[in-house]
């Protein structure tokens, strides 16, 4: 599993943790705050579930690999702005099906002098059985509005199945929806943490409460248990590495010969280089598939 978090890498500390202790995830969590690093990671065979929490608006050119991942079957888990057109563009609309447009800081209370939310129930859901409404410490909320008139405007996948298990009490705007298209994936409008404690969406201000920790840990759950991608891609890279095994072990063999006519034969150094690199790719993927299956480790 890989949690991308760019630029709040404590948050993806946190959010790793939770999943540990959660204890129903059999498998390794890596931790990414990179771009580069993620968008590379998220093409391994080996990679079955991606949580992505954006704290901010800021377009990721990793959104293609997002949409490449999830169309192929894969997992994905979205908070914050990975839900907005601004940051993920087409995959906000069939990934991270919000198509959000624009934000909403909440209710203002004049009383108390800060915004406030309420969360309420809408259809039943096993990553909410047993929750009811809950309000948190306001969050911005992601959400598709009519740019004209500042209200909330339904949009929905052309395919698939969405659940929309959460809305906003003022806006009634989704706040959680769970999406069966050609992948999985859970979509969070809000919760998008950051690490900056004075910050408006500080994580340490809603990351330990019974109800953030209960629905993320069922969404990855439910998404886990969901995805359709990790067997089949798993499937395609054993065989391709054990036709890679047989080709490395022709290359050697014609690669000795030659050697063995001249030492200096610069065709012998060229397969003997062409050998060493097959041998080293199929080294890695001993490291990060075969032993890790050996130790039952799914993904």
């Amino acid at each position: 599993m890989v949690i991308f978090t760019p630029g709040q890498p404590d948050f993806g500390g946190v959010l790793a943790d939770i999943i540990r202790e959660d204890g129903r995830i059999d498998g390794d969590v890596i931790v990414l705050d990179s771009e580069g690093l993620f968008e590379a990671m998220i093409r391994f065979p080996h990679v079955k579930l991606v949580v992505v929490s954006l704290a901010e608006e800021v377009m990721m050119s990793s959104w293609e690999s997002m949409l490449w991942f999830f169309d192929g079957g894969g997992g994905l888990v979205g908070l914050g702005y990975a839900g907005s057109l601004g940051s993920t563009s087409r995959a906000a609309e069939s990934a991270f099906p919000l198509f959000g447009n624009d934000y909403k800081s909440g209710k203002y209370d004049p009383q108390r002098k800060r915004f406030t939310q309420t969360f309420l129930v809408d259809e039943p859901h096993i990553i909410s059985e047993g929750l009811g409404d809950f309000s948190p410490p306001a969050q911005r909320l992601i959400l598709s509005t009519n740019l004209s008139t500042g209200e909330y405007s339904e949009r929905r996948p052309g395919e698939g199945e969405l659940s929309v298990l959460y809305r906003d009490a003022v806006y009634s705007a989704p706040v959680l929806v769970a999406y069966q298209g050609n992948g999985t994936s859970v979509t969070f409008a809000t919760f998008g943490g950051e690490d900056y404690e004075r910050s408006f969406g500080y994580h340490g201000i809603f990351a330990q409460s019974e109800e953030f920790t209960t629905l993320f840990t069922n969404a990855v759950s439910w998404v886990w248990e969901g995805e359709s991608r990790y067997e089949g891609h798993l499937n395609g890279a054993d065989e391709f590495y054990s036709r890679l095994r047989v080709s490395d072990e022709e290359v050697k063999s014609r690669a000795e010969e030659l050697e063995r006519a001249s030492k200096r034969n610069r065709t012998a150094r060229a397969l003997i280089t062409i050998a060493a690199a097959l041998l080293s790719s199929y080294l890695l993927y001993w490291a990060l598939l075969v032993r890790p299956k050996g130790r039952e480790i799914r993904g």
